[in-house]
């Protein structure tokens, strides 16, 4: 089931929303937290997704993945704000060749990689 992303983001604020109020005992701190932390992620791997998706169509049109991200905003595959992921910094993009690619968003804190969500394909497979 392939879902809007104004939905997902819909599902997961009502969710955050739930998580203030938090349990009997006053835990919901640590909870909202975690309930936003998690719907980030879930955002990212969500836009990693779409990214994907749009090379793999360029790559149908043109015959090889594109240089940067940015041409899939010339192409007309994406809008220029699906760029960037949830924690406001850019998507990484690198081109492994005319048919390969990985695409990742380097996760809340940008320098490990416990949270970083990536995907890639080679077309020649």
């Amino acid at each position: 089931m392939k879902l809007v992303p104004t939905v997902v983001l819909a599902l997961l604020l009502a969710g955050v929303a739930l998580g203030a109020c938090g349990d009997k005992k006053g835990s919901g701190g640590g909870a909202v937290a975690a309930e936003l932390a998690e719907s980030k992620a879930l955002l990212a791997k969500n836009g990693v997704a779409q990214l994907r998706q749009a090379v793999d169509t360029y790559y149908v049109a043109n015959l090889e993945v594109p240089e940067t991200l940015d041409a899939l905003v010339a192409a007309g595959r994406v809008q220029a704000e699906k760029l960037t992921d949830p924690w406001g910094r850019p998507y990484a993009y690198e081109r492994k060749g005319p048919r390969a690619f990985e695409i990742c968003s380097r996760g809340a804190d940008e320098a490990s990689d416990a949270d970083d969500v990536c995907d890639g394909k080679d077309l020649r497979r």
